[in-house]
């Protein structure tokens, strides 16, 4: 559906969509997805229940768990590449607390 130009405020399309709910943040805010895979977080006034057919619902609800391990599997290798990449650091830290003064020495 396109907004048509030149038209006053009042006829132009209040609500785009179809966003995917994704979790309830609190009573009030919602976490939504739209359909390019931008997640933000909205307030339920925002927010209109969109009547589809049971096909396009699984079809919907299908899509977003086929993105959703997507984003899982890419972000396990992420983690998979950093532990590989980078040995764990080790501080040797020793403290020495004189009269008045303390001297901390680290070594990396």
């Amino acid at each position: 559906m396109k907004v048509m130009e030149n038209v006053p405020g009042k006829f132009n399309m209040r609500y785009k969509g179809a966003y995917i709910v994704l979790e309830r943040c609190t009573e009030v805010n919602y976490k939504i997805r739209s359909q390019k895979g931008k997640d933000k977080v909205v307030h339920v006034n925002h927010l209109k229940k969109m009547h589809v057919t049971a096909e396009r619902e699984a079809e919907i609800r299908s899509t977003a768990q086929r993105e959703y391990e997507e984003r899982q599997n890419k972000l396990t290798l992420e983690k998979e590449k950093l532990k590989a990449k980078k040995p764990p650091i080790q501080h040797d830290c020793s403290v020495r607390i004189t009269s008045l003064q303390v001297q901390v020495k680290i070594e990396l």
